[in-house]
């Protein structure tokens, strides 16, 4: 891959990294322990497609918060730009851990990967290194929410 592609890319790459970080709405786990696993996940899947018009105070209310942070690099998006410089094609997922440190922080979790975070409890100690060892479901759906955030990686 040329040299002006790898950089075009990366441009890109920061274009959707900045628009990830705007949308992001991170769910505070703890503050929702009563709702069932799969409500939860289901319902910051509705969520989702909602949450732009309504107001932050109501989002508030549920444990949801917008992220405040300016956009800056990630362990996912230097992770991915790696991949680039290197001249991988097709990027592959990327290691599990590297990807809950972008999308957690503290007790909250971005709602896009809010089943990551129960499979992070879940497996605590012992989380798989590679997205390769998940289940094949969440797997798929890992794979679907990071192409949906990051559409300009291959």
């Amino acid at each position: 891959m040329e040299v002006d592609t790898r950089i075009s890319r990366l441009r890109e790459l920061w274009s959707d990294h900045e628009r990830f970080c705007e949308s992001q709405l991170l769910v505070d786990l703890t503050a929702n322990s009563q709702m069932s696993r799969s409500l939860l996940i289901k319902w910051c899947d509705l969520l989702e497609g909602r949450a732009v018009g309504e107001k932050r105070e109501s989002l508030a209310e549920k444990g949801i918060s917008p992220n405040t942070e300016e956009a800056s690099w990630t362990s996912l998006s230097l992770w991915i730009a790696e991949q680039i410089k290197l001249g991988v094609q097709p990027i592959p997922l990327p290691p599990v851990d590297i990807l809950i440190e972008s999308v957690a922080k503290g007790p909250s979790i971005d709602t896009r990967f809010v089943a990551l975070g129960f499979l992070a409890q879940d497996f605590s100690d012992n989380l798989p290194a590679k997205a390769d060892d998940l289940r094949w479901q969440d797997t798929l759906l890992l794979l679907k929410r990071l192409t949906a955030a990051y559409p300009s990686v291959p």
